[in-house]
């Protein structure tokens, strides 16, 4: 019996908040592409660009000396990719490279004060435009959709270490409680 066919009412709805989850999510997707229309000091950045110097400033891998093997693996996609990325960010003036002493094939890359400020400045406008965007939400809403977000957190988890399991690679652990937001001084 294939799961479209269970008669389990618990299983219907999981299906039915699986398909508004897969309906949803596109629109989130959607808007934080839009950003490539705003302008951030002299800046106008892609979607890969915004993240790259969000994982340097956060420090997102758990080394001072970040790598673009490293910045592929973390993103699932090929070198080239983030290589032409990076070359558009050191053009920039938002990040430099600089060679491995130990391997000269290698480079490490940093995020620089403008890379830094301009990430701040893309993170805020996300920060805002989502807070007045939940304007309509009380008090009250807020416990019940911060445990949702708990949940959601878990389920994106969950499709990444599938996704990660199918070429091969290491699982993201499971957090035992849901991660706090730590804004780097943002707000």
């Amino acid at each position: 019996m294939s799961s479209q066919e269970t008669d389990e009412p618990a299983d219907q709805q999981r299906r039915q908040l699986a398909g508004r989850m897969m309906q949803v999510l596109p629109f989130f997707g959607s808007w934080t592409d839009s950003v490539r229309d705003q302008r951030f000091g002299s800046s106008n950045l892609g979607h890969r660009q915004i993240q790259i110097l969000y994982t340097l400033r956060h420090g997102l891998l758990a080394t001072d000396d970040v790598t673009p093997s490293a910045l592929a693996t973390l993103f699932g996609v090929q070198p080239s990719v983030i290589t032409r990325v990076l070359s558009r960010l050191e053009s920039s003036g938002h990040i430099t490279r600089t060679v491995d002493p130990r391997d000269a094939r290698s480079q490490f890359i940093r995020i620089t004060p403008e890379g830094y400020d301009v990430s701040v400045a893309v993170e805020r406008y996300y920060l805002d435009s989502m807070i007045e965007s939940m304007a309509f939400l009380t008090d009250e809403d807020l416990p019940v959709l911060e445990e949702c977000m708990a949940k959601l957190s878990r389920i994106a988890i969950g499709l990444e270490n599938r996704r990660r399991a199918s070429v091969g690679r290491e699982p993201l652990p499971f957090p035992d409680s849901p991660l706090p937001y730590q804004p780097d001084g943002v707000i």
